[in-house]
């Protein structure tokens, strides 16, 4: 099992608006975990970690997801230890964790669009309509290195344990 602990302002900051492919992959209550994939150079692949406010449980784990919304900042401790037990269960050429471990998190007018649980439908739909995202671009070339990887089944084998605080 990994532990995260989000720790958020009581005070939000909105910052931007931001739209991504995401993959949620546990959480529980009002803020789910997710996992993304941006291209940082041409045919890049680099996981990071994102958070999703799910006030009206309306993610689905395990399902790749289209999100949008406006973003705040926030800390999240565990991700290198989270990076490191995902090394062993799938393949991770790269992943970023911010110095101070600050990640986004997706916390108002927070729009979610199920897209599939399928890695080859994904890149599918990717290339029709997502491929201006770089978590789009991102995810099409993990898949295009690693086409049989099915992502969504592995990761039902990592337990995540997330508790949020305010300060």
């Amino acid at each position: 099992m990994v532990k995260l602990t989000l720790i958020m302002s009581k005070v939000v900051k909105l910052h931007e608006y931001l739209a991504d492919i995401i993959l949620p992959i546990g959480g529980l209550g009002d803020f789910k975990v997710a996992l993304k994939c941006n291209e940082d150079v041409s045919g890049g692949r680099v996981f990071e970690l994102t958070i999703i406010r799910d006030k009206y449980d309306e993610v689905k784990p395990y399902t790749y997801t289209y999100v949008k919304g406006f973003i705040t900042y926030a800390t999240l401790k565990g991700q290198r230890e989270f990076f490191e037990k995902l090394k062993s269960i799938v393949n991770v050429d790269k992943y970023y964790v911010s110095p101070w471990d600050v990640t986004d998190v997706y916390i108002d007018e927070v729009f979610l669009s199920p897209l599939t649980k399928s890695e080859n439908e994904l890149a599918n739909i990717i290339r029709k309509e997502y491929s201006h995202l770089r978590s789009g671009r991102g995810w099409l070339n993990y898949i295009k290195k690693y086409p049989s990887c099915n992502l969504t089944e592995k990761l039902r084998n990592l337990s995540i344990e997330l508790t949020v605080t305010f300060d």
